[in-house]
């Protein structure tokens, strides 16, 4: 069973009684005895247990989130948003070795009257801390966000340009404006100030007896995340971006909104709870999981754009192996659909088809026929020059056949294909083997046609002039 990292003494049960009168909701003030005192067999209380599990959980997933995100970019083009995230992952980790550190090392999770006053000290200092490392995290991962939407300003107006450098201005300042206020709310000198007990509640520190202060820094927080949410949803949707990244970017900022909701309720609900008690490293454990969790889910969502193409790999892999192959474009054999050769029925004849996928059949007798749809063989890999030579295939390299039709498709040079033209040779020895016996027996041990490419000349450039 856990305890209190330090024993409460005789000392330090005379100093919190002298505190008594600044006290709220001290049940029983008068006759008031510690229960460490009156009860040898009294086991102080812990509430640190559920915060300290999902804690885990929450830190883990965003940890390896933010990992695979740098490593990503690291790989390719890092920008200033991947700077940005950078430090917020730095303040993100700090952060939670002063949460974890509070669990095992502090009074977190006790109640007030059962902790040593080196326990109390050691609270203020990490929780004076916890507060710092929350705000720089929270406030440089809407920095990184504002970064990403200006790698896409050459597809802006000024005017929405002007407009993001505004708020990312005024993130930064507004940033450090709660850090400074954290820093001096107890005034100078900081140390004596700010670690004291009494502090909390004489009124020497600002915020921690009032919602007034915490409160706007919060609701400030909150006015900025919804401006860099909202206004850019209406850009985004107009933005002629390819529609999977445009999704993205526009499901990434509606999880912003849980963000702040939770912003709302850690100050709102949690933070109100315990300024209305005496009781703070009781009630602080409410406070401290909720800003993991806000934290945790900023940083996951900062990081998923960059995960785009991760994200898509992997479910396409997962998707392949659940199928039992490749979706649809590639045939089994490797091969796309657009790459397919046939063999046909019939007497010895020319096959000539161009890249663009138009066929024509030409038989030896003369004529020109369109092939049939249900009448083909698959190809798989080809063999080398050495495997062929003893095929009975003739291909045709350098001029097509006088008997095969002059109007195979042509490419023109402003065309992304290149233009070429194959042909191939069916002698009626392959026909005769197709037509002898089991049909996937003998075609083991047909010999495959070399494919050859022959580059055409490519039509001029249409000019519409």
């Amino acid at each position: 069973m856990w305890a209190p990292p330090n024993r409460q003494t005789d000392a330090d049960r005379e100093y919190l009684r002298n505190l008594f009168p600044l006290f709220k909701n001290l049940p029983n003030e008068e006759n008031f005895q510690f229960p460490l005192a009156v009860d040898p067999d009294y086991v102080p209380p812990i509430n640190t247990f559920y915060c300290f599990m999902s804690g885990a959980v929450l830190i883990s997933l965003a940890t390896g989130t933010v990992s695979l995100r740098l490593w990503v970019r690291s790989r390719g083009v890092f920008g200033t948003d991947d700077w940005v995230m950078l430090a917020a992952f730095l303040f993100y980790c700090a952060l939670n070795v002063v949460n974890v550190t509070a669990v095992f090392g502090s009074g977190l999770g006790y109640h007030l009257y059962d902790n040593s006053m080196k326990d109390i000290y050691a609270f203020l200092v990490l929780e004076f801390l916890h507060v710092i490392f929350l705000f720089c995290t929270l406030h440089l991962c809407r920095c990184s966000i504002i970064h990403l939407f200006l790698r896409l300003a050459h597809l802006q107006s000024p005017t929405q340009q002007r407009y993001l450098y505004f708020v990312n201005t005024l993130s930064y300042l507004f940033m450090i404006g709660c850090v400074l206020f954290e820093v001096f709310d107890c005034g100078v000198p900081v140390a004596h100030n700010s670690f004291r007990l009494q502090s909390q509640f004489d009124g020497t520190c600002v915020g921690a007896r009032s919602m007034l202060a915490y409160g706007l820094l919060i609701a400030g927080h909150i006015i900025l995340d919804a401006l860099t949410i909202f206004p850019p949803l209406v850009v985004l949707v107009r933005l002629p971006l390819a529609p999977g990244k445009k999704f993205n970017l526009i499901f990434l900022l509606i999880l912003g909104v849980f963000t702040m909701v939770s912003s709302a309720i850690r100050l709102y609900v949690f933070y109100r709870i315990m300024l209305e008690s005496f009781d703070l490293t009781w009630h602080a454990t409410g406070v401290a999981f909720w800003g993991i969790l806000e934290s945790s889910l900023a940083a996951i969502i900062v990081s998923l754009p960059a995960l785009n193409q991760v994200m898509i790999k992997f479910f396409k892999g997962v998707r392949e192996r659940t199928t039992g192959g490749p979706n649809s474009t590639i045939t089994g054999r490797g091969m796309s659909i657009f790459e397919r050769h046939q063999f046909f029925r019939g007497a010895g004849k020319f096959l000539s088809f161009s890249a663009g996928g138009s066929a024509k059949l030409t038989v030896s007798g003369g004529g020109t026929i369109a092939p049939p749809d249900n009448t083909y063989v698959e190809l798989g890999d080809f063999k080398s020059e050495r495997q062929t030579k003893t095929a009975s295939t003739v291909v045709e390299q350098s001029q097509p056949s006088p008997l095969s039709p002059p109007d195979i498709m042509q490419r023109t040079a402003n065309d992304l294909e290149p233009d070429i033209t194959r042909t191939f040779f069916l002698t009626d020895d392959l026909e005769q083997q197709r037509e002898d016996g089991d049909s996937a027996g003998s075609m083991r041990n047909v010999q495959r046609p070399e494919r050859t490419y022959t580059r055409r000349p490519s039509s001029p450039t249409i000019s519409r002039s």
